[in-house]
This record gives structure tokens, sequence and C-alpha cells, in this order.
């Protein structure tokens, strides 16, 4: 494309990435729990295990947290099997309700029955709404854990809101 490699090499130390692909938000604080927080767009299960595989990797001792807002009705039905199968690996699960897009739910897709099986497991949750969110993670998150917040929806504004809690303290 007629750029110098000499001035990619330059640049990359400098590039801070794409804002909600795999963010790094930092390292915070609730009470004397530390947690380094990603923030991700995904909202596909070959996005969900990426994500999640790559900071096991990069943290292999710390339990990840995985917030996941399902988007769509029709795509989280579409694709219920891969995001059960990817699920299960997953060290610690809330699934939000599923962010519509201005789509109806004619199905009457319900969370707790599609994923029945996921959240049966002592591993796996499904909360309704931020406010319940915020108050599971000020008394869930556990020193050395990884928080990732995922999905395409308004968990976006969860982040802003969470981030600026009095509780919630950046190192």
């Amino acid at each position: 494309m007629g750029v110098n490699i000499k001035d990619i090499q330059n640049s990359i130390p400098s590039f801070l990435g794409i804002k909600r692909r795999f963010e790094l938000l930092g390292e915070f604080k609730i009470d004397q729990n530390s947690f380094y927080w990603i923030d991700d767009y995904g909202h596909h299960p070959t996005e969900i295990l990426a994500v999640y595989n790559s900071v096991k990797e990069i943290w292999p001792k710390r339990k990840i947290l995985v917030v996941f807002q399902p988007h769509r009705y029709s795509r989280t039905k579409d694709l219920s099997k891969e995001f059960k199968k990817i699920f299960r690996k997953i060290d610690k699960l809330v699934i939000l309700d599923i962010y519509a897009a201005s789509e109806k739910n004619k199905d009457k897709i319900d969370i707790n029955k599609m994923f029945k099986e996921n959240l049966s497991k002592k591993n796996a949750l499904h909360i309704k709404g931020f406010n319940n969110l915020e108050k599971y993670l000020l008394k869930s998150i556990q020193n050395e854990y990884v928080l990732i917040t995922m999905g395409a929806g308004d968990i976006s504004k969860f982040v802003l809101s969470f981030k600026d809690h009095k509780k919630v303290i950046k190192i």
C-alpha cells in the first residue's frame, strides 16, 4: 500500500488498539480485590472463545469472569449450539438479557430455557438488568480475577458507568 516498513515498525509501539476489541481498560480494585478488565465488542461464539483463550494464555493462573450480552434474538437462537459449547469452557459466566437491536422476540426466546444446561452449573448465571449486574460484580469479583465484558449491545454503557462507580478504583 506504499507505506514504508520502517514507518510501520516505528508506529507499532504507540498504537493503542481499537476501542472495544480486546481493550485492556486497566487494573482495578474493589475493596481489597484487584482485577484486570478487558472489554470487547465480540458477540459471536468464535469471538468469545478467541478473547477467552487469549486471556487464559496471558494470565494462566487467574480466574476469568465473562459477562456476555447476547446480540439479537435471531442470532442467539441460530448460534445457540455454538454458544453452549463455548460457555462450558468458561470459568465463571454471566449471561445478560438479549440486546434486541430493534428486533422483536417473535420466537419467545428465553435465556434461562435456551441455556438451561449452562446455567444449571455453579459457574454460570443469568442476570437481568445492569443494576443487578453492578451489585453482583461488586460482591463477586475476587482478587486476581480478569473481568471480560462482551457484546455488541448497550453493555458498553454499563462499562462506562461501572468504571466510574465510587467502589471501582483504577490502580
